[in-house]
């Protein structure tokens, strides 16, 4: 009986929350907006503050696949079918722009 509660004392508190660290805000207040970047710290390193729902963090489609050394991806809604000319192109967006 004893051990029920522990598991489920551990399910609560370390891997339910563990769960949901990797899924983007849905507070625009806190989220980031299509355009507007992520906050990181280095390369693919999250500080914090991640896309609001339906949007993905991309690289910027200046970057094109070259070497940039630091952040630059920016919050994007690929994969809806639309290629948004301002923020998504065929490398950062292949899925609604196609390739590059």
């Amino acid at each position: 009986m004893m051990s029920y509660f522990i598991r489920l004392f551990l399910i609560a508190f370390f891997i339910v929350p563990a769960l949901g660290a990797n899924l983007p805000a849905a507070d625009p207040a806190v989220c980031k907006q299509t355009g507007e970047a992520p906050d990181c710290i280095g390369p693919g390193v999250s500080n914090g503050e991640q896309c609001c729902l339906g949007l993905s963090a991309r690289e910027q489609k200046e970057a094109c696949g070259q070497p940039y050394g630091g952040c630059a991806s920016v919050c994007v809604a690929c994969g809806d079918g639309l290629c948004d000319a301002e923020h998504e192109n065929g490398c950062n967006c292949p899925e609604d722009c196609g390739g590059p």
